[in-house]
């Protein structure tokens, strides 16, 4: 069974008491029926973690007190994943489903055949919809969002990766890229539509590598999701 977890801002230390109200509350107490005695695990968000255990409850709130806390890890592979806003919700299914993996950034930006468009105050919503999927599976990170005006603006936002696209008329077997030895790696995956040469031209000629997608003509959404568990099974993750 996966430890109840909630996000804080700042962590307590160990021994340290704390009391949690609100959502916090309504979650534990309401959704989940934590009891006195069970286990708590806090994140910050960004990898730390602490391990506490319900001392109290009531109708107001829930006390806890700290056991032990860990700090984040770093050297394991990190993924980030370039996506297009998609139609309806899209957008928020991949939001949901990349927290819900550990994908450590998703960069939205629109590209020649998208569709939809994402407006910069629509990005509350999306790391709402991000926190709570990821707090609902435990993981100890919550996959940070951002939005980007164009393609080439979205790669030079995580600099330093190497990047590969997914690209269904060929390109690299995913399996002879050794994954796990580059320490991090940028994903782009196309709009509903597809990339467009032009898009395709300026990838390769940015250094990027096609990798060959297998498969069915999957929906855009269904197709960033795949994305993101094969890199991250590539590179040791899953």
């Amino acid at each position: 069974m996966t430890v109840p977890t909630w996000y804080m801002e700042t962590l307590p230390g160990v021994g340290e008491r704390v009391r949690l109200s609100g959502r916090a509350h309504h979650y534990l107490v309401r959704v989940l029926r934590v009891e006195v005695g069970e286990r708590l695990r806090l994140c910050d968000g960004g990898g730390a973690t602490a391990l506490a255990r319900v001392i109290a409850a009531d109708d107001a709130g829930v006390d806890a007190q700290v056991e032990s806390v860990e700090t984040a890890t770093h050297g394991r592979f990190e993924l980030t994943l370039v996506a297009s806003p998609l139609k309806r919700k899209g957008t928020e299914f991949v939001a949901a489903r990349c927290a819900e993996l550990g994908v450590d950034r998703l960069v939205l930006t629109r590209m020649d055949r998208s569709i939809a468009r994402l407006e910069d105050d629509r990005l509350d919503r999306l790391e709402r919809v991000a926190a709570e999927a990821a707090r609902q599976v435990g993981q100890p990170e919550v996959t940070k969002l951002s939005v980007a005006p164009g393609l080439s603006q979205a790669i030079q936002a995580v600099p330093g990766q190497r990047v590969c696209f997914l690209w269904e008329e060929g390109g690299q077997d995913l399996r002879d890229l050794r994954l796990s030895e580059w320490g991090a790696a940028t994903c782009v995956v196309g709009p509903e539509g597809g990339f467009s040469d032009r898009e395709t031209a300026w990838l390769r000629d940015a250094g990027a590598t096609p990798v060959f997608f297998r498969g069915a003509a999957y929906k855009a959404a269904t197709a960033a999701v795949i994305g993101a568990v094969l890199f991250l099974f590539s590179g040791g993750r899953l």
